[in-house]
């Protein structure tokens, strides 16, 4: 919780004491007035959130009985045991609600970017004319950070997270919940300075694409975009439209994915990859189009000949298939995702790198969850086993080039992800931090060996930590 949130429900709380014990009435107006200062202070200063909702309806009530105790010729009569016991429940219940939902779903603080540049980012709508969907031309999002000119004016320069993305998203994987109990996300101060132009390089930046997971969204990663662009990378993610968990347009638009989360084990994934796939050459075209046109913000900034492509989870495998289809990409890496549709035996000749996180071949789903995906717990590790066997495979012989492969001894799935920001209940028996960084560095290193020709001792040795172990294998 933040500051004011946390001193406002002490203040209440000693109001509410003073309906109690006699020694406090006194204070009790004083109390009333403090509560007033610091509710106006918290809205102000750090803005309203739905999990706050109780302690804004509990200012209400105490607005009220210091009116009604304001305007009455007479003292109430002390207050019934029955009365007593009411309150003291309804205070301890609205004080511990409102704290376990502020503590689930907090105001978080994002890490901020280690690199040299200051960093923008920009939000385009793109439509494929060759490629239908619903019998009209494809259409996808787009959102670009990239290193950008410092502003004169430094108040209220920074984006806020992207609330309508997230919480869009959030809503649609939890359950149908609606977006509103998200609305906290509004008060997340980002790294990324708001409309700022592009810091012109005379030969260009490279350029790296990311792919969301199932059901995940371009915004996923925020804080691995804002560090690559912060090291001299402009970063495109994409929304899968109708695969991504929600997507909103220009004009107000809002997409939800046409899947649910047990279509997953039934689906067609090399269809779906292929469809990725076709996604990030067409991005990649377009790209081409901004690097040229005079009236785009990326003209002549943009190092096509410097591409590579990451993802996570099911982005993970678009990025291996990637690898294999469009010559355009150099390098690339995977998140954590099965290999679905990448052409583990046949491989490829790029370097690239695969993240894993232990736990993901671990785990041991509930008989709901068997149940939900139509799945025995036999057919599960079998699954399990044979996604391993894939990254092992790509990872040992697959890759004709440079083979990395990046063990996480903590964490799990999402923690590849920013999800662990959103709901830190996620973030069990691991530092997000720690993996965050861990993980930011290996990336970067990537992609500062084959994309800028640094030499990255990072990836010349194999190691052994507590967290995590690196595997190579240099051609």
């Amino acid at each position: 919780m933040r500051a004011l949130e946390i001193i406002l429900l002490i203040v209440q709380l000693v109001w509410f004491l003073s309906l109690l014990y006699k020694p406090l009435r006194k204070w009790k107006t004083l109390v009333f007035i403090i509560t007033i200062i610091i509710l106006g202070a918290h809205l102000f200063l750090e803005g309203y959130r739905t999990q706050m909702l109780l302690a804004y309806l509990a200012e209400v009530f105490i607005i009220i009985g210091w009116i009604r105790k304001k305007f009455k010729d007479h003292e109430s009569h002390a207050m019934g045991k029955w009365k007593l016991s009411c309150l003291v429940v309804v205070v301890i219940l609205y004080i511990g609600i409102t704290v376990t939902l502020s503590s689930l779903l907090p105001v978080f603080t994002l890490p901020t970017p280690t690199g040299e540049y200051q960093v923008g980012m920009k939000s385009e709508m793109l439509v494929d004319k060759e490629r239908t969907e619903g019998g009209q031309p494809r259409e996808l999002m787009v959102s670009v950070w990239y290193p950008a000119i410092s502003p004169e004016r430094q108040d209220n320069t920074y984006l806020s997270y992207p609330y309508k993305e997230v919480a869009g998203a959030l809503s649609v994987n939890f359950f149908g919940l609606p977006s509103l109990l998200f609305d906290h996300l509004k008060q997340v101060k980002t790294n990324t300075l708001s409309e700022a132009e592009v810091l012109p390089k005379e030969d260009g930046y490279p350029v790296v694409l990311f792919s969301h997971g199932f059901m995940g969204t371009r915004m996923q990663n925020y804080s691995q975009m804002e560090e690559l662009a912060s090291q001299g990378y402009i970063v495109v993610s994409l929304d899968h439209t109708y695969e991504s968990a929600y997507t909103r347009f220009p004009d107000g638009r809002e997409v939800q994915t046409k899947y649910t989360a047990t279509d997953f084990s039934g689906m067609n994934h090399s269809k779906n990859i292929a469809a990725r796939t076709a996604d990030a050459s067409f991005v990649f075209n377009q790209l081409q189009d901004w690097n040229e046109k005079s009236d785009s913000s990326f003209q002549n900034t943009l190092d096509l000949s410097k591409v590579g492509m990451f993802g996570h989870s099911y982005g993970g495998a678009t990025a291996a298939k990637v690898m294999a289809e469009d010559s355009r990409f150099k390098v690339g890496a995977n998140m954590d995702g099965a290999l679905y549709g990448s052409d583990v035996e046949k491989g490829f000749n790029k370097p690239f790198m695969n993240l894993i996180a232990q736990s993901s071949y671990e785990y041991i789903p509930s008989e709901e969850e068997l149940k939900m995906n139509g799945m025995t717990l036999e057919e599960y590790k079998a699954l399990s086993e044979q996604n391993l066997q894939n990254i092992n495979t790509l990872f040992q012989s697959g890759i004709k080039d440079d083979s990395y492969k990046i063990t996480f001894l903590e964490g799990d799935h999402f923690s590849f992800s920013d999800m662990p920001y959103w709901v830190p209940i996620l973030e069990s028996g691991y530092d997000k931090n720690q993996n965050h960084r861990v993980m930011n560095q290996y990336i970067l290193a990537l992609f500062d060996k084959y994309l800028k020709g640094e030499n990255e001792q990072l990836l010349q040795e194999e190691k052994e930590d507590p967290i995590y172990t690196v595997e190579a294998k240099l051609k």
